[in-house]
C-alpha cells in the first residue's frame, strides 16, 4: 500500500488528471504497490475484482463521493441521477425512469439503429473506395450521437451525413465530461465558484451548449414543431409528466444524460473494440470466421439483430475484453465507506473515508 500522508498528494493527483495521464499512472502505482494504493489523504484506489460487488453492486451501502458533484447542477434539490449522491434518492429517481431503459423497451429501437448503421457503413464504403483516410474515433462519435438522437428525440443529429459536428455538441460534451467534470471531480469545492465566475464573466463553456440543445428539443416537441414516428425517450418522458410521474427537471435530465453520457461512452467503447482487433490480427481472423460460419448456417441476418449478436460467443468475448482493457470511463468512480467501515482486499477501511474506489488495473499481474 502506498502510505505517504502528505497533504500535497491531493494536488499531485489533480495535476496528473489535468495532464490526462491518470489511468496509466494509476496502473503503474498498482504494479508497484499492489492492490491498494493511497492516492491522497483518505482516498484509495482498489485493484481487486472481488471488491466490485461490495462497492458498486446492487444494494451496496457505499454512496457516491463528492467527485460526482461537478457533473451536475449545484442546486442540490434538482440533481440528476448521475450526480445524485444519496443512495435512497438515487434509487427512487431511477425507479421513475426504469421502464424506459429496460431491455424490452430498448429493443424496440433496433430498426432505427439499423438505419444509422446503414448510413455509417455507406460512409465507410466511400472512404474505402476512394482511399480517403479518416479519424475513426471522430466518426464513431458522429455515429454514436446519431444513434442517441434516433432513440432520444426521434431523429439523428445529422452528423454522419454532414461529416462534421455541425452543432458543436461533440466539443460541448467533451468539455462537460472530460475537461470539466473529470478534473474538478478531484477539487469539487471549486464547482460552484467556477460556475459563478463563468456566468459573471460570460465565459463560454460546454455546459450552456448542452443545455441549449436539450431545451430546444423539448420546446420543439411541446410546440408540435417536432414530431416522432416512435415512442422515443423524449415522448415517453413527456407522457410521464402528464401522468405526474416525472417533473420538468426529470425530463431535462433524461434527455441530457442520454446525449451527454450515452454518446461519448458508446463511441469510446466501439473505437476500443476496433482498435484492439486491428492490433491483434489473429483475433480479427477468429471473429470473422465466427461471423462467416453463422452466416453459412443461416444464423446471422444481413443486418444482424441484437439477439443474433448475443449468440456469437467470440464476439461477446471480444467486446468484454476490449471494455476491460479500455473502459469508457477512465477515472475512478469514488464511493464513500459506509457506517461501520468495510474490509476490502484484506484491508479494513473506517467509515466516511471520502474516496474508496475500485479501479481495476488489468495489467498489474
Amino acid at each position: 500500500m502506498l502510505s505517504s500522508s502528505s497533504p500535497s498528494m491531493l494536488s499531485i493527483a489533480a495535476l496528473i488528471v489535468l495532464q490526462g495521464r491518470f489511468e496509466s499512472t494509476n496502473v503503474d502505482l498498482h504494479k508497484k504497490y499492489g492492490p491498494i494504493v493511497r492516492l491522497a489523504p483518505n482516498r484509495y484506489s482498489i485493484a481487486d475484482p472481488s471488491c466490485v460487488r461490495a462497492i458498486y453492486g446492487i444494494g451496496s451501502k457505499f454512496s457516491k463521493s463528492d467527485y460526482y458533484h461537478p457533473f451536475g447542477n449545484p442546486d442540490t434539490s434538482h440533481k440528476d441521477i448521475f450526480s445524485e449522491r444519496s443512495n435512497e434518492v438515487h434509487s427512487a429517481n431511477r425507479r421513475k425512469q426504469a421502464n424506459m431503459y429496460s431491455m424490452t423497451s430498448l429493443k424496440n429501437y433496433e430498426p432505427f439503429v439499423d438505419r444509422v448503421n446503414s448510413t455509417f457503413f455507406g460512409k465507410l464504403k466511400e472512404f474505402s473506395e476512394t482511399g480517403q483516410s479518416f479519424d475513426l474515433f471522430t466518426w464513431m462519435q458522429f455515429y454514436a450521437f446519431d444513434v442517441i438522437g434516433e432513440i432520444t428525440i426521434g431523429r439523428t443529429f445529422g452528423m454522419l451525413e454532414a461529416g462534421n459536428d455541425k452543432d458543436g455538441l461533440l466539443d460541448a460534451v467533451d468539455f462537460v465530461n472530460a475537461k470539466y467534470g473529470a478534473r474538478l471531480g478531484h477539487l469539487p469545492e471549486l464547482h460552484v465558484p467556477f460556475l459563478w465566475l463563468a456566468q459573471t464573466l460570460k465565459l463560454a463553456t460546454g455546459l450552456e451548449s448542452v443545455t441549449k440543445a436539450v431545451e430546444e428539443q423539448i420546446a420543439l416537441r411541446k410546440s408540435g414543431e417536432s414530431v416522432s414516428d416512435r415512442a422515443d425517450f423524449l415522448g415517453k418522458s413527456l407522457d410521464l409528466i402528464e401522468r405526474e410521474k416525472l417533473d420538468r427537471f426529470d425530463l431535462f435530465n433524461v434527455v441530457a444524460t442520454n446525449i451527454g453520457a450515452g454518446s461519448d461512452t458508446t463511441a469510446i467503447s466501439a473505437t476500443a473494440i476496433i482498435y484492439y482487433l486491428m492490433k491483434n490480427p489473429k483475433c480479427m481472423r477468429k471473429l470473422r470466421k465466427e461471423l462467416d460460419d453463422h452466416v453459412v448456417a443461416g444464423e446471422l441476418s444481413e443486418t444482424a439483430t441484437f439477439q443474433e449478436g448475443q449468440r456469437l460467443e467470440y464476439l461477446q468475448a471480444v467486446i468484454k475484453e476490449a471494455l476491460r482493457l479500455h473502459p469508457a470511463v477512465g477515472m475512478p468512480l469514488a464511493r464513500v465507506v459506509p457506517p461501520g467501515g468495510a474490509t476490502l482486499a484484506g484491508q479494513f477501511f473506517p467509515e466516511n473515508v471520502r474516496r474508496t474506489t475500485c479501479s481495476l488495473a488489468p495489467d498489474i499481474n
